[in-house]
């Protein structure tokens, strides 16, 4: 996927919201990776954004890089119905995560770093093959400005 567009300012940010967003986001609608996508959200250089009332996720049990039976296929096609990460995010700002369940990823759940003036509210964060968030996106993974987090949980991740 090619990195969300940003918004022009904080006040008018681009917005991905699933139905019920503004209500009790009961019943979220799901994103899914297939064919060992790199990632099912990116927010690369995303800027004013709002995420919100989503299930992101991939249809299968596999663990990237695992051994045995519970490894995915990396190297013929069809690789099966698994993503590596559920949302990547570097070079990022003014971005607002909201009722979000981030689950059962071969990979990570969320990869993101450089970041800055973010807000993650009622977020789930599970079941991913090596880790539910991943701040180290290689050299200098450091946020920086206000990182709020309220109801994040964050369970049963790592190693398969």
């Amino acid at each position: 996927m090619r990195p969300v567009p940003s918004g022009p300012d904080a006040a008018r940010p681009t917005r991905i919201l699933g139905e019920g967003y503004a209500s009790s986001c009961a019943a979220p609608p799901q994103l899914w990776g297939t064919q060992r996508v790199a990632n099912v959200l990116n927010l690369t250089g995303s800027s004013n954004v709002e995420v919100s009332c989503l299930e992101i996720t991939d249809h299968s049990a596999c663990v990237e890089s695992h051994s045995g039976s519970l490894r995915c296929n990396r190297d013929t096609y069809p690789y099966g119905e698994w993503a590596s990460v559920g949302v990547y995010a570097s070079d990022s700002s003014n971005v607002q995560l909201k009722d979000l369940n981030v689950h059962g990823l071969a990979n990570r759940g969320i990869m993101a770093g450089r970041l800055k003036d973010w807000t993650v509210t009622n977020v789930r964060i599970a079941a991913n093959g090596w880790a539910g968030w991943e701040g180290d996106i290689g050299t200098d993974s450091a946020n920086t400005g206000t990182m709020r987090f309220s109801k994040l949980l964050v369970e049963w991740n790592g190693c398969g």
